[in-house]
């Protein structure tokens, strides 16, 4: 609040306990207001990065080892990843910079994963969910890169992971 605006919330607090005093309180004058210190300016939020990439948004994303391109639309942005849901039915995490149009990162994600680099876990693969061991490459946030033993490797939410 303004510096005025503290003065007549304190001003009308002052009146309204005045009321109701006694008639012998009513003759000792009433003390000075205080000043109030200058409020500091609210900070400023971080700018906004405006990316090409944003949710609801059409996209040409990764899908597996190979890099290839795929048509889907972006369902979630974290951090550097997109979650794309393809056209064929499939869905994923992929980086945004390797989308095209090409995607400018959000800041990194403040959650974080169970499971360090280096863990062998079960992770889910693909629309069918089921489970594959493989082992965590990187994690970001809530997220793991898991190599599956297969050569594939994808991101996976560490929630749904299992140890091995």
């Amino acid at each position: 609040m303004g510096k005025k605006l503290w003065v007549v919330v304190l001003g009308l607090s002052l009146g309204i306990a005045s009321c109701c005093k006694d008639k012998a309180e009513e003759s000792s004058p009433a003390p000075p207001l205080p000043e109030l210190p200058a409020t500091p300016a609210a900070p400023t939020a971080a700018p906004v990065v405006d990316s090409p990439v944003k949710v609801g948004g059409s996209v040409m994303a990764p899908w597996s080892r190979t890099g290839q391109l795929y048509g889907g639309r972006v369902t979630e942005l974290y951090g550097k990843l997109a979650h794309v849901h393809f056209n064929d039915g499939d869905q994923g995490w992929a980086l945004v910079d390797r989308c095209r149009p090409k995607g400018i990162p959000l800041p990194d994600p403040s959650d974080t994963c169970a499971f360090p680099a280096g863990a062998k876990v079960k992770a889910p693969w693909s629309r069918n969910k089921a489970m594959y061991s493989g082992v965590v490459g990187e994690t970001h946030g809530k997220l793991a890169l898991v190599n599956f033993l297969d050569g594939d490797q994808g991101w996976a939410l560490c929630a749904e992971m299992q140890s091995r």
